[in-house]
């Protein structure tokens, strides 16, 4: 990611072209937009063990046992979830009626909480600037022409990996100029 703007102003010498990955141009949207989320500007993103410990936090607070339903299996659980565009209201609708699994009617009753307090602490994780950007892109569509507007030409290296949140958010940005180019592995 820090080699990438070095070879593109090699090529293009004095143009101005932004290089990024996914999650730091969504952080630094974020900054700007973050109140129509219900956090601050200045909110902190949370490392891994920070997530871990909150997890742990809300998992014995709603009275599950930790090593039944581990920080990482439920964290893990959350960010795919994420990543799929699926919010814990969402995730609650999905699986409300679906008999027998319940590690999701687990997970249907910490991922709200765990929302909540993410929020009401200024905070987020990797996964919610993912998410968090798509929605905004997608309910706020003056919002994402602007951007568009900004952003007239996109390209995405490494497509293949793009998950549904990622490719919502290139869209929304790219729909309007459709100059949108991407580099992939064909598998």
């Amino acid at each position: 990611a820090d080699e990438m703007p070095l070879r593109v102003d090699e090529l293009l010498p004095g143009l101005k072209v932004w290089v990024s990955t996914f999650h730091r141009f969504c952080a630094h949207l974020m900054r700007r937009w973050a109140p129509m989320v219900g956090l601050e500007s200045n909110y902190t993103i949370l490392d891994t063990g920070d997530q871990r410990t909150l997890l742990r936090r809300v998992i014995k607070d709603l009275d599950f046992d930790t090593t039944t339903y581990s920080p990482e299996g439920i964290g893990s659980m959350i960010s795919r979830a994420k990543n799929d565009l699926i919010t814990p209201q969402r995730w609650q609708a999905k699986y409300e009626y679906e008999v027998g699994n319940h590690l999701q009617a687990v997970v249907g009753k910490v991922y709200p909480e765990y929302q909540k307090r993410l929020i009401e602490a200024n905070g987020v994780e990797f996964d919610d600037l993912l998410l968090h950007v798509a929605t905004l892109l997608d309910e706020n569509t003056e919002l994402a022409r602007g951007l568009g507007e900004r952003y007239q030409f996109v390209m995405v290296d490494e497509f293949q990996d793009t998950n549904l949140a990622q490719y919502q958010i290139v869209a929304a940005i790219a729909h309007e100029h459709r100059n949108l180019c991407v580099t992939g592995d064909p598998d």
